[in-house]
């Protein structure tokens, strides 16, 4: 099983149209069996932040998967694990069809 680990801090910024999401997540066209993504300040981290929105901006982790799953759909077909937001923190698994069946 080949797994990609990858990690992004943001810095309280929407992820901009230019950003190649594919090089990050299949670099060389590599494409791994299971693919993590960790994303750190989705959203700005300021004190009403921390204090109002405990789960994460929805718009910004639904903007995030959207992109990711636009790139690994270049690669093969994977399957959303795991999709978790905690204020400015984002947590993404997906895997390929024989991994989550195994």
């Amino acid at each position: 099983v080949r797994i990609r680990v990858c990690s992004w801090n943001l810095h309280g910024n929407p992820i901009d149209q230019s950003d190649d999401i594919q090089a990050w997540l299949m670099p060389e066209e590599d494409v791994a069996d299971v693919v993590v993504i960790a994303v750190q300040e989705l959203v700005d981290l300021g004190p009403k932040t921390m204090v109002l929105n405990t789960n994460g901006d929805e718009q910004r982790q639904m903007a995030l998967e959207s992109r990711v799953e636009q790139a690994l759909s270049r690669g093969g077909q994977f399957i959303k694990v795991c999709s978790f937001g905690m204020v400015g923190l984002a947590l993404l698994i997906y895997v390929q069809p024989w991994v989550a069946v195994s």
